[in-house]
């Protein structure tokens, strides 16, 4: 995933909290004009867990 490290700049970020708040808010701008925010949030949520 690109996205993250593109987007994260501390290096605290590889916490799964940080993680998935980088992860959500990407997902967030691209899939929230398309899916509900609470299907992006569980699909941002299985990544993280995976």
């Amino acid at each position: 995933m690109s996205i993250i490290m593109s987007t994260t700049t501390t290096p605290k970020a590889i916490n799964p909290e940080a993680t998935m708040m980088i992860i959500w808010f990407s997902m967030k701008k691209s899939l929230a004009k398309t899916m509900r925010a609470d299907i992006a949030m569980r699909a941002a949520a299985r990544m993280t867990a995976a």
